[in-house]
């Protein structure tokens, strides 16, 4: 039978398409924001049949926010005596403003439950108050 031009095995692979890159990319992100580690997200992707090159650059395209490479607690990353250890990559969302708007939603809350009592007590003795 022919075969069409159409070989088993052989695999052609063009440059690497735009959409893939971004799957990967934002695959990649997903997976580190999760707390994986980058050799276990990138051995992931080799096992879903994606390029070892395709997967490296990727990488190398990774947003700096993401936090690929959290410093580890070995020896090799600790530094000389003395120096200051390398900043932690924070996530992209920081939990700040959250806990502003609910810190303001309660000061909210409890002012009104203030006025609301006071209002009530006010109603309660009005005429002992300015009736006479």
């Amino acid at each position: 039978m022919p075969s069409h031009g159409r070989r088993e095995g052989i695999k052609i692979v063009g440059p690497l398409d735009q959409n893939r890159e971004k799957e990967l990319i934002g695959g990649l992100k997903n997976a580190l924001e999760r707390g994986e580690k980058i050799e276990r997200a990138k051995q992931t992707f080799l096992n879903a049949g994606y390029s070892p090159k395709e997967v490296a650059m990727a990488i190398k395209k990774l947003p700096a926010t993401t936090p690929i490479l959290a410093p580890t607690k070995d020896k090799a990353s600790l530094g000389k005596p003395g120096e200051k250890p390398p900043a932690k990559l924070l996530p992209a969302s920081s939990t700040t403003p959250k806990k502003k708007s609910k810190l303001l939603l309660i000061i909210i809350i409890i002012i009104s439950a203030l006025v609301l009592i006071g209002a009530g007590l006010l109603g309660l003795f009005w005429n002992s108050l300015f009736g006479g």
